[in-house]
């Protein structure tokens, strides 16, 4: 059975991979196949992302969200970054190449290793006393792994937060998603060029 679902799932991934397309239907049906493979095994065969930026996608109406954890893993061909966020609703981000990371509002500068760095736009996002989640306190910057430098979540600012991922490579793929119960944004970058 788990070989079953995660072959679907790769077949998913694929025909998702060689789209941009974020309407509702598509999203719905990459967030079933990714659970899928997120509930059998670490040894699913996922694909390497395929995007390049800029990437966008909409928050839920109405959603008041607060990052309350994040993590990083390797996967054959990529590395992967989870934002798990408390609350109601789901994220939006907005995702492009940065040479100057700072921190929203006061625009202090933040120091990521890495030949190209990752900018996202977390959006869709309140303060904890209006979300009832608890801000991630952990690690921050969290050690990446693989070709994946560092991961450094800032805090809200105006709905919105930013996360500055480096990587040792020059501007690979990507590929971002979300994905419910709890609601995650997922942030895969290609480990090889």
């Amino acid at each position: 059975m788990r070989i079953v679902v995660a072959l679907a799932s790769t077949a998913v991934f694929a025909l998702a991979a060689c789209s941009n397309d974020t309407s509702e239907g598509s999203q719905k049906s990459m967030e079933s196949s990714v659970a899928a493979v997120e509930t059998t095994t670490t040894t699913a065969n996922e694909t390497p992302p395929t995007d390049t930026l800029p990437l966008k996608g909409q928050p839920s109406q109405g959603a008041k969200l607060t990052v309350t954890d994040m993590r990083v893993g390797h996967h054959t061909g990529f590395d992967r970054v989870v934002f798990e966020l408390g609350g109601q609703g789901t994220p939006g981000w907005v995702a492009n190449w940065t040479a100057n990371p700072t921190s929203p509002g006061s625009g202090k500068p933040i120091d990521v290793k890495g030949k190209s760095i990752l900018q996202v736009r977390i959006t869709g996002l309140g303060y904890p006393d209006d979300t009832g989640a608890n801000q991630y306190t952990g690690e921050n910057p969290l050690q990446g792994t693989g070709e994946l430098t560092s991961c450094y979540v800032t805090g809200v600012f105006e709905g919105e937060s930013e996360a500055f991922i480096g990587s040792n490579l020059d501007k690979p793929k990507v590929r971002i998603f979300t994905l419910q119960s709890p609601s995650r944004l997922v942030v895969d970058i290609a480990s090889s060029v």
